[in-house]
């Protein structure tokens, strides 16, 4: 009878185990075509890119399991992707016009009520699809099909940009560094005062290249090699730290979760509304977590992360899980 007991136990606690290896949702937002996401470095507010009405979204994000729209920013342009610094936002818009821009949206402190507006824009080349940001908020990289705009931060009011004709594949930026992504190989160029760039160092990839993400800490950076191969690296000196391949579909973004229990690698797939987590605390030792379910009908169309928070979209709802 003991023993039955003690198997019985062991059962539940397994299955606890298993409970709290899948995270679940904490909170959501509705309605929209939603197209990206960002929170503030701070995580005071969550950005939203609302394609169905031209418009950057607003969100009081103190409590992530109730965000609060704050106002709602009209953009005269289609947004595709957002960036947040410490207290404003940067979103890439298509235009009607020959070029593309990237708005930049910050709080209106002089005007009742006190809501988020548009007090900048740049114009970048056409097609603009991506934007980055360095985790101190100093630099931001734009990407259009045939060339990138390197962005310097000094303030929202006070922004410093020049083109590059290159086409890269996807990018990163951290440390005054940016790491620049093509086809078959990975560059780095040391940024300074003035957007001015001066190559670093390269390395070569046994692959097609798809995408580049950089831990909050810049200590580990992660490229997509391939359609489901990942290369893990140190971002100071560019050495291979591991590599692996991930069973299943397509990888099609990639982004570090930083908790206190460590860290991990969000994956979102081809086709799928499910997110694959590694646990990449040791990134010599790499194991891959229960799959995060969103509950989602459709795909994941963009996700983000703060700290211990996934966030991410169908595109019609946005939800925060917690890891």
């Amino acid at each position: 009878m003991s023993r039955l007991i003690i198997f019985a136990l062991l059962f539940l606690w397994s299955a606890t185990v298993s409970a709290q290896d899948t995270v679940g949702p904490i909170g959501s937002v509705e309605a929209g075509d939603f197209r990206a996401l960002a929170v503030t470095a701070d995580g005071s507010r969550l950005l939203i890119a609302d394609a169905e009405n031209d418009q950057l979204r607003v969100y009081d994000f103190n409590d992530p399991a109730t965000p609060t729209l704050i106002n709602s920013v009209d953009l005269e342009g289609e947004p595709v992707a957002v960036v947040a610094a410490e207290d404003f936002a940067l979103v890439a818009v298509r235009t009607p016009d020959s070029g593309d821009a990237v708005r930049v949206i910050a709080p209106s402190r002089y005007s009742r009520p006190q809501g988020w507006r548009e007090i900048n824009s740049l114009d970048v080349q056409e097609g603009v699809s991506r934007l980055v940001i360095a985790p101190d908020n100093a630099w931001v990289l734009a990407l259009s099909p045939r060339t990138y705009t390197l962005i310097e931060l000094l303030s929202a009011g006070e922004i410093n940009w020049l083109p590059r004709d290159s086409a890269l594949v996807d990018a990163a930026v951290g440390n005054d560094r940016a790491y620049l992504l093509n086809s078959s190989g990975l560059s780095t160029e040391t940024l300074s005062a003035n957007v001015t760039m001066q190559s670093a160092a390269a390395l070569e990839l046994d692959g097609a290249a798809r995408r580049i993400s950089l831990n909050v800490r810049l200590t580990l950076g992660v490229i997509v090699l391939n359609e489901s191969d990942l290369l893990l690296f140190n971002p100071d000196t560019l050495e291979t730290v591991s590599t692996l391949t991930v069973d299943g579909a397509a990888i099609t973004d990639a982004q570090f979760v930083s908790g206190e229990q460590g860290e991990w690698l969000a994956l979102t797939r081809e086709g799928s509304s499910d997110i694959t987590l590694l646990d990449v605390s040791d990134p010599a030792d790499i194991s891959e977590r229960e799959p995060l379910t969103t509950g989602f009908e459709t795909p994941v169309q963009a996700l983000t992360t703060y700290n211990e928070l996934i966030i991410a979209t169908d595109g019609q709802t946005v939800r925060i899980f917690q890891s």
